[in-house]
């Protein structure tokens, strides 16, 4: 940790919901399209079948994070701190 430099520590409070193939398979796979996945996962295998790359995308999940309490510090490096929260 480098002490010469501002340090931000971020905290999130609030409901984890878990979206994968098998319980929102729409809006996982435009999620997946949008952030590239499945380029991705065919450039790091090597394979160009596209039932490869639907069964790795089986295999994953993404966390979506609705917020409720959000507290953002930043320790100077005078050693003071600064504190930021969000409430919904």
């Amino acid at each position: 940790m480098d002490h010469s430099v501002v340090q931000k520590s971020l905290q999130l409070f609030g409901r984890a919901e878990l979206i994968n193939v098998r319980n929102k398979p729409r809006l996982f796979k435009a999620k997946a399209k949008k952030w590239n996945l499945y380029a991705v996962i065919k450039k790091l295998s090597g394979k160009d079948a596209e039932e490869m790359v639907e069964e790795v995308l089986y295999m994953h999940n993404f966390i979506k994070i609705t917020p409720e309490h959000i507290i953002l510090k930043e320790y100077h490096p005078d050693f003071s701190m600064q504190k930021h929260e969000w409430k919904r």
